[in-house]
C-alpha cells in the first residue's frame, strides 16, 4: 500500500504542469494512471511498452512536456539500446530546465550512453569492413562455382553413361534375386487359387509380385512398412495394408496412399470391403476410405458370399453390405455362411439357418465341427456335429448321414474329414468309410496332398490314399513349408541328427 501510494505522489509532483494547462479533470486522471503504468512497465523491464504507454500519454497531454516523463523516455530508449535516439531525447531534456532530482539522474546514466553511442559507431564500422570482405568473397565464389560447374558437367556426362550401365546391371540383378519367388508364388497359388499379389522380404523391406515374378510395389517406395503379420494382403484386391506407427492404412497399385493411417486394427478387402478398428469398436470401409458400416462392433469377420459375421454385446450375427441386420445379433456363436448355411448357438445347442433365418436344422447339437478353433458350417453336403458326447455328420436336412460314432471330427476338405475313435485319428469320406485308417496317435491336415502322422512314437508323411510316402521314422517332423528356394521339411532322427527332406523324403540342405 506504501508503494502505491508513493507513486501516486511521484506522479502528482511529475505532472504539475498539466494542472497549468486547463486541462480537464478526467484527462488529469486519465494521465496519472498512465504514468503510473508506465513506471511499472520499466520496473519490469517491459521497455517497448513503457515507449508505447509514454506515446499515449503525449497524445493525450496535447503535447506538453514533463522532464519526469522525458527522463523516463530517455533511460528506456537507453534499454533498448537505442543510444543515439536516449542522446537526442536527453538533449531535449537539459532543454527543459530538470530540477535537480533529474540532473542527478541523468548522471547516473549519461556517460553509458555515450559509451553506447561510441560502441554503435566502432560496430557500424567492423559491419562496412565485413561487407566489403564479403563482396570479396562473394566475388571468388562466383568464380569458383563458374569452374566447378564446367568440371561437374564434364563429370555428369560420365555419371550418366555410368547409371545407364548400372541400371542394366540392377534390372539383371532384380531379376535374378526374385526368380526364386516365383517357386514360391506357384507354391501358394496351389493353396490359395486366387492369389494375385505375393508379399516378400527383399532389400531390406517389403515389396509385393504378381503371377509372373514382376515387382509391382515396393515398401521404399511409400510411407510406411507393409504390414507384416498378414503375407496375403494381396489376394484379389488392388489396394494394400500397409503400417505405420503402429497405424493402418492402404495404398494402390503405385504406392499412392489411398486411406489415411489412422487404424489400431485393419484386414485387407473382401467383396469391396474392409474390415477396420478404430478405439476397439469394428466396422467396414469401401476402397474410398469412406466408412460405410459404422464402427460399432466388438468383432467382425471379413465379407463372404455377400454377408460378414458381427458380434455386439457378447452376441453374435450376420449383416449385408449396407449394414443391414441379415441373422439377428442375438445368437451366442455363429459360422460365416458355407453352402447357403450358418451353424449357429442359442442356448447353448447348435443348429443351423438360412440367410432368411429359417431354421434349416434344429437347436439340438452341443458343438459343431471346428477349423482352427472357430465353427464351421457344410461342407462337402455334410457338417460335423457332436451329439450325446459323441461325433458324427449330417446332411442339409438334419439328417445324421454318418453315425455319430467317433471321439471328434473336423470339418470335411476336399471329401476327407479328420476324425478319432479309440485314441486313435484317421480320415472318412463323405460315406463315412475309405479315406485313410483310423490307425494313427497324431493327424495333421493335409497340405498340398501330404499330411503329417505319428505312429508308435514315429513320425512321417501319407497322402490322401493312405499310402506312406515319407517313412514313419522320425522322432520329430514338421510341415513343409518354402524356404530358402525351396518345399522341404526339417525332420529329427532318434540319435539327434536333424535335417531337411524335400516332398520325396530326400535329404536336401
Amino acid at each position: 500500500m506504501k508503494k502505491i501510494i508513493a507513486i501516486f505522489i511521484i506522479a502528482l509532483s511529475c505532472f504539475q504542469f498539466v494542472n497549468s494547462q486547463n486541462l480537464d479533470k478526467a484527462t488529469i486522471n486519465k494521465i496519472k494512471v498512465k504514468i503510473i503504468s508506465a513506471e511499472k512497465l520499466y520496473e519490469q523491464g517491459k521497455y517497448w511498452d513503457v515507449l508505447d504507454k509514454i506515446k499515449e500519454i503525449e497524445a493525450i497531454s496535447k503535447g506538453m512536456k514533463s522532464a519526469k516523463i522525458q527522463n523516463l523516455k530517455v533511460k528506456t530508449y537507453m534499454k533498448v539500446e537505442m543510444f543515439q535516439r536516449s542522446k537526442d531525447e536527453l538533449n531535449k531534456l537539459y532543454n527543459m530546465n530538470p530540477d535537480d532530482k533529474v540532473i542527478e539522474d541523468i548522471a547516473s546514466y549519461e556517460s553509458l550512453i555515450d559509451q553506447g553511442i561510441m560502441e554503435e559507431k566502432a560496430r557500424k564500422e567492423r559491419e562496412r569492413l565485413a561487407e566489403i570482405r564479403r563482396a570479396e568473397e562473394e566475388k571468388a565464389r562466383i568464380e569458383r562455382e563458374r569452374l566447378a560447374d564446367l568440371r561437374r558437367a564434364e563429370k555428369e556426362k560420365e555419371a550418366k553413361e555410368r547409371e545407364r550401365l548400372a541400371e542394366i546391371k540392377r534390372e539383371e540383378e532384380r531379376k535374378a534375386r526374385l526368380a526364386p519367388f516365383a517357386e514360391r508364388f506357384k507354391y501358394l497359388k496351389r493353396k490359395l487359387p486366387d492369389l494375385k499379389y505375393m508379399n516378400i522380404k527383399i532389400n531390406g523391406g517389403f515389396a509385393f509380385i504378381n503371377e509372373q515374378g514382376e515387382q509391382v510395389l515396393n515398401s521404399h517406395d511409400i510411407e510406411g512398412d507393409f504390414a507384416r503379420r498378414n503375407i496375403h494382403e494381396g489376394v484379389g484386391e488392388d489396394l494394400f495394408l500397409v503400417e505405420k506407427n503402429y497405424k493402418y492404412g492402404y495404398v494402390d497399385i503405385n504406392g499412392n496412399l489411398v486411406i489415411s493411417f489412422k487404424y489400431n486394427n485393419s484386414y485387407g478387402f473382401s467383396e469391396g470391403l474392409a474390415n477396420v478398428q478404430l478405439n476397439g469398436k469394428w466396422g467396414f470401409i469401401n476402397k474410398s476410405g469412406a466408412v460405410v458400416i459404422p464402427i460399432i462392433y466388438d468383432d467382425v469377420d471379413a465379407f463372404n458370399d455377400g454377408l460378414a459375421k458381427v458380434e455386439l454385446n457378447g452376441k453374435c450375427g450376420h449383416i449385408d453390405k449396407n449394414g443391414k441386420v441379415i441373422i439377428s445379433i442375438d445368437y451366442e456363436e455363429s459360422s460365416i455362411f458355407s453352402e447357403g448355411l450358418a451353424s449357429v448357438k442359442l442356448n447353448g445347442k447348435w443348429g443351423y439357418v438360412d440367410k432368411a433365418e429359417n431354421v434349416i436344422v434344429p437347436f439340438q447339437y452341443d458343438e459343431t465341427a471346428s477349423d482352427y478353433g472357430d465353427p464351421t458350417s457344410f461342407s462337402d453336403g455334410l457338417a460335423g456335429v457332436k451329439l450325446n458326447g459323441s461325433w458324427g455328420f449330417i446332411n442339409k436336412e438334419g439328417t445324421i448321414v454318418i453315425p455319430a460314432i467317433y471321439d471328434f471330427a473336423y470339418a470335411f476338405k476336399n471329401k476327407l474329414a479328420s476324425v478319432g475313435l479309440d485314441g486313435k485319428c484317421g480320415w472318412i469320406n463323405t460315406k463315412g468309410k475309405g479315406g485313410v485308417p483310423i490307425i494313427y496317435d497324431q493327424c495333421s491336415d493335409f497340405d498340398d496332398g501330404l499330411a503329417l502322422v505319428q505312429l508308435n512314437d514315429k513320425w512321417g508323411f501319407i497322402n490322401k490314399e493312405g499310402e506312406v510316402v515319407i517313412p514313419i521314422i522320425y522322432k520329430r517332423a514338421y510341415y513343409f513349408s518354402f524356404t530358402d528356394g525351396l518345399e522341404k521339411s526339417k525332420v529329427e532322427l532318434f540319435n539327434g541328427e536333424s535335417y531337411y527332406i524335400n516332398k520325396k523324403g530326400e535329404r536336401v540342405e
